[in-house]
């Protein structure tokens, strides 16, 4: 929780955010630690442990094929989180577009057997 109010922080302070939220930033490096950390010592119920199995088991093709969503919404059609006035309102909105994508996008591949069997 003190890492979630130490990007408040940054975010009030620091005029050109965008540079602290890239691949290598260590603020992004540091919140999947955290995130990570939570889930770790989760106890879950039986019921879910199957649902939870097939969401696991398109997470690696989320993390190939995202990506290309990326680059498409911010290099094609030009629009990033940071070219909205009410930044910190975009950015989950964002992240949720793509989630989604990524996550039907993996769920096609998986049905495509050669892909299922030697990608996914």
């Amino acid at each position: 929780m003190c890492l979630g109010a130490m990007v408040c922080v940054l975010v009030v302070i620091v005029d050109d955010f965008s540079g602290y939220v890239g691949y290598s930033s260590p603020i992004i490096a540091a919140l999947s630690v955290v995130v990570f950390m939570l889930f770790k010592g989760l106890q879950i119920d039986d019921r879910w442990t199957e649902r939870l199995w097939k969401i696991d088991r398109l997470c690696f093709g989320v993390y190939l094929i995202h990506p290309l969503f990326i680059n498409f919404v911010y290099k094609f059609l030009k629009v990033t989180p940071v070219s909205f006035d009410k930044y910190c309102l975009m950015v989950p909105v964002f992240w949720i577009f793509f989630v989604c994508c990524g996550i039907s996008a993996s769920w096609a591949m998986s049905r495509i057997k050669p892909l299922k069997k030697y990608v996914l």
